[in-house]
């Protein structure tokens, strides 16, 4: 009859009890459930952000729009993200962004006072226009926000 009704005996291991002698149950370690709107993992685990790498190529010249995504839980201050380039592409002029480059090495930084921060969730944009030998663009392999990796697409 209990198993029609859904309720189901307990599975614990019969033991006595040293003041009564009558047999108890023990009970079986049991879990909480995450409580609604606890954040799961998502398929970039283990990475606080996602950069957007959008290559427009004119064979001597290019031009990048990439969009920073802060896929983490808390805001990136000061955000500096780094890459190299898979060629011998130079960064000739960039908007909403700074940047220092050292050969194939760029490090893009906000501009002062201006997009500074990037809250959870939240993204930024930032484009450069480029110069390079025909048939040497293409995209960074990886990059880093604030020293630690990001995926991209």
């Amino acid at each position: 009859m209990a198993a029609k009704s859904g309720r189901t005996s307990p599975t614990g291991t019969p033991t006595s009890s040293p003041s009564t002698g009558e047999p108890t149950t023990t009970p079986e370690p049991t879990t909480t459930p995450d409580p609604p709107g606890t954040p799961t993992a998502s398929p970039t685990a283990g990475t606080p952000c996602r950069v957007d790498y959008r290559l427009s190529d004119w064979g001597t010249t290019f031009n990048a729009d990439v969009t920073i995504h802060n896929t983490g839980s808390t805001a990136v201050d000061r955000w500096e993200l780094s890459f190299t380039f898979p060629g011998g592409q130079s960064v000739t002029q960039i908007w909403n962004a700074t940047r220092v480059q050292d050969g194939r090495s760029v490090t893009v930084t906000h501009p002062s006072g201006y997009n500074t921060s990037i809250a959870p969730g939240a993204t930024v944009n930032f484009g450069f226009s480029g110069a390079s030998q025909a048939g040497t663009n293409g995209v960074p392999g990886s990059f880093t926000l604030n020293g630690t990796a990001c995926s991209s697409v």
